[in-house]
């Protein structure tokens, strides 16, 4: 059975790699476990799912903020590997940090943050089998490109509305050119009367909701927003 562990920044992500996967890779495939991190000794197993006939051994970690990301997959990565039999570690957090603007600043500093994990890690036998992803600006980016999701949410949610009352036109835009794209959902869900705040049950609804085949099989998808296109090519990889 192919062990694969994902460090992921908040509830948010663990939910949606966590809805991603069982779609994506089959829940017959899949023995899924899902964390929490509590404390420096301590977290909280938040959902199990057993399989005794799964193909492969899912263990998402969510390790409660951005900046955890990398120092636990720095903590953790060389005895999950070589103790534990893990065959790949997965890392997903956001660019968004401060407001940053233009294409080329984005590029830039998603360079060096990606140069500054890879000097983490002088054992390149372990640092082959991470994989780091940072979505453009938020994971949110990601699901504003399923624009139809938002009509499953409220039947007046449709495109032309939303870019009638606020500017956004989510069927052309690159969702990774949208500085906060958690603050357009939230604006979006205004529009019906509704809030979105990266609780529980908000990263469910969307989660449920989103077209997964879609959003893997149409390669417009891919060709628009680079994150993505890197994420399900780091899926493809890992769970070959």
């Amino acid at each position: 059975m192919k062990k694969i562990y994902f460090f992921v920044e908040g509830q948010t992500e663990a939910i949606f790699v966590e809805q991603f996967l069982l779609a994506y890779m089959g829940y017959h495939n899949l023995k899924l476990e899902r964390h929490k991190y509590i404390s420096q000794y301590m977290s909280e197993k938040v959902i199990m799912r057993e399989n005794p006939n799964a193909k492969y051994e899912v263990r998402i970690y969510d390790v409660g903020g951005d900046s955890n990301v990398t120092s636990k997959i720095k903590e953790k990565a060389e005895s999950l590997i070589k103790d534990n039999g893990y065959d790949y570690i997965v890392g997903l957090h956001d660019l968004y940090r401060v407001k940053i603007d233009g294409e080329k600043i984005k590029k830039e500093e998603k360079k060096k943050i990606i140069e500054a994990f890879k000097k983490l890690f002088k054992n390149k036998d372990s640092y082959d089998k991470i994989k780091y992803v940072l979505a453009i600006m938020e994971t949110e980016a990601w699901f504003l490109m399923d624009y139809k999701m938002f009509c499953k949410i409220d039947g007046a949610l449709i495109p032309s509305f939303i870019k009638n009352e606020l500017g956004y036109d989510l069927i052309n835009d690159n969702p990774e050119s949208y500085g906060h794209p958690t603050n357009i959902i939230d604006k979006i869900y205004h529009l019906c009367g509704k809030k979105y705040g990266k609780h529980e049950d908000d990263s469910y609804k969307i989660a449920y909701n989103l077209d997964y085949t879609d959003l893997c099989c149409n390669n417009e998808y891919r060709n628009k927003v680079s994150s993505w296109n890197y994420f399900l090519d780091c899926i493809d990889l890992v769970f070959e």
